[in-house]
């Protein structure tokens, strides 16, 4: 600030003794001295948004990452939730009617992401996380009152509907927040990254604290509890959540009307020298100012109208795109075996292996560390180290070769880890190591769509695209575990998990044909150009 007003005051001194033999010489001063107060300027804003985005940025994200807790983690809630609405025991399609209330969250998370990305502008990414917090708050407690009177359409309409509406609106405000800060300093998958890091830390220690909530008070009163401990903890976060167009030291400096009135004043004085020189001197400072200034404008916030060159598009134009349709049935599909697994993580292992709640608990956490941890190496890798599309398609590998496993072992192993051993069975935890790496598979695709999103449509466009793409997500999670529960039912309380395992084999193929649509986008883009 001094050096700006230093050079501002030397500026009007060289306006003011223009007419004297030495007005050529202040100028020259003047404007060199601009320059290097600029360039001492940009340094340190640009070291200030540096430590802003790695110090300060993680830790408000990290807590107000807490409210997806229960909406990635309820999986441990669910026998509870069955027994509550007369399920116990009981592996009918009709306990998928249950399951499915929390699943199709997701589906409106996406919706939800799909409607307000690309307004976020216009209401503020602060406003947004505190009316979805508000949103997530009454959908939690009112969920807590349908499971207490068993009614089922009160649970879709709570948990299914509002809570996944609030939880979108809560995420897009932190993604757009994060990745804009991430962007300015040129590593917007970090901040996708540890995004997804944080929707696995804070559901893995639910696995624990969940059934000792509902140990302690019941299951209803738990969604109570939980309710007003997250409403408690969102209040933080608001007090630092910021974009960088709102902070003045992360906007470019010849935005700003002195900067732009000292230029102009700068020109005058120069030519009522009446020399040719002195006007091109200060023409040549203007000038030079302005490359060092258009890195940070063209580095905005996620949800700008124009960034690099591109336009915002409608929803009609991107399903026009063939290139589009691909990369959504590819995630789609990707998607599916994932979420088969991870929302009922703990029914499949009582259905399969008669499990413990203490082994359902321990697996719901190893899954769920993996899917954070995961999504938080995707974030770091991408980019630097490999392309988003080249990650996808090792994704896909690998996800089909461990579907594949797991269908193999279920199916030649027809005793499964039943036989003696309630979850304590080796075979059990081979189990859950195998389906902890799908999960983190799904992990690492879910840091991979605004990647992958911001390539298609760059940053003018990110929410609109994330959105559509995060809806096939959503569709995924809710049909992924309807399909699984359908194994389930099939294999009932038999002593042979076959039907799962073919399930899993079935996924196999998903994954394959995964893989045709990647090699389809590629064929296309090499089309295009």
């Amino acid at each position: 600030s001094y050096l700006l007003l230093g050079t501002s005051i030397a500026v009007e001194i060289g306006q003011a003794g223009s007419s004297s033999p030495g007005a050529r010489a202040s100028i020259g001063v003047s404007a060199t001295l601009g320059d290097g107060a600029a360039a001492l300027a940009s340094k340190a804003d640009d070291a200030a948004i540096r430590r802003y985005t790695y110090c300060i940025v993680p830790v408000w994200v990290l807590f107000a990452q807490l409210w997806v807790a229960p909406f990635y983690g309820f999986n441990v809630w669910i026998l509870d939730v069955l027994e509550a609405f007369g399920f116990q025991n009981s592996w009918t399609l009709s306990g998928a009617v249950v399951t499915t209330a929390f699943t199709i969250s997701l589906f409106f998370f996406a919706v939800s992401i799909t409607v307000v990305g690309p307004r976020v502008r216009q209401i503020g990414a602060r406003r947004l996380y505190v009316l979805g917090a508000m949103g997530a708050f009454v959908a939690i407690m009112a969920s807590g009152a349908s499971v207490a009177g068993r009614s089922l359409v009160g649970l879709y309409l709570s948990w299914g509907v509002l809570y996944g509406l609030s939880e979108g609106c809560m995420f897009l405000a932190i993604l757009t927040c994060a990745m804009g800060w991430f962007r300015q300093c040129g590593a917007a998958a970090h901040g996708a990254g540890w995004l997804g890091f944080c929707a696995g830390f804070w559901p893995a220690l639910f696995s624990y604290a969940g059934p000792a909530a509902v140990r302690a008070v019941g299951v209803a009163r738990t969604f109570h509890l939980c309710a007003i401990v997250l409403a408690m903890a969102a209040v933080w976060p608001v007090l630092f959540m910021c974009t960088p167009d709102e902070v003045s030291c992360a906007k470019p400096p010849p935005s700003s009307d002195k900067d732009l009135e000292n230029r102009e004043d700068a020109e005058d004085a120069s030519s009522q020298g009446g020399r040719q020189g002195e006007g091109s001197t200060a023409a040549t400072a203007a000038a030079t100012s302005q490359p060092a200034a258009a890195p940070a404008s063209s580095v905005q916030a996620p949800g700008t109208q124009q960034s690099q060159g591109v336009v915002p598009m409608t929803m009609r134009q991107f399903f026009l795109r063939p290139e589009f349709w691909a990369l959504w049935f590819q995630i789609f599909l990707m998607s599916m075996p994932g979420f088969g697994i991870k929302f009922i993580i703990s029914p499949m292992l009582v259905n399969v292996f008669n499990a413990s709640q203490q082994v359902q608990a321990t697996a719901s956490f190893l899954f769920l560390a993996c899917f954070g941890v995961a999504r938080l190496v995707t974030g770091l890798v991408v980019g630097p180290c490999v392309s988003a599309r080249r990650l996808a398609r090792s994704f896909i590998a690998v996800q089909a070769f461990a579907c594949a496993i797991t269908g193999a072992l279920l199916i030649c192993a027809p005793q499964g880890g039943r036989d003696h051993a309630r979850g304590g069975d080796a075979f059990a935890w081979v189990f859950v190591g195998l389906i902890a790496c799908i999960g983190a598979m799904l992990a690492g695709t879910g840091v991979l769509i605004p990647v992958l999103s911001l390539d298609i449509g760059g940053p003018a466009n990110l929410g609109l695209l994330s959105g559509l793409m995060y809806a096939g997500m959503g569709m995924a999670a809710t049909l992924g575990p309807i399909t699984s529960w359908m194994a389930l039912a099939a294999n009932g309380d038999g002593d042979s998990p076959a039907a799962v395992g073919v399930w899993f084999c079935g996924s196999a193929g998903l994954m394959a044909i995964a893989m045709l649509l990647d090699l389809a986008t590629q064929h296309l883009a090499r089309g295009a150009q």
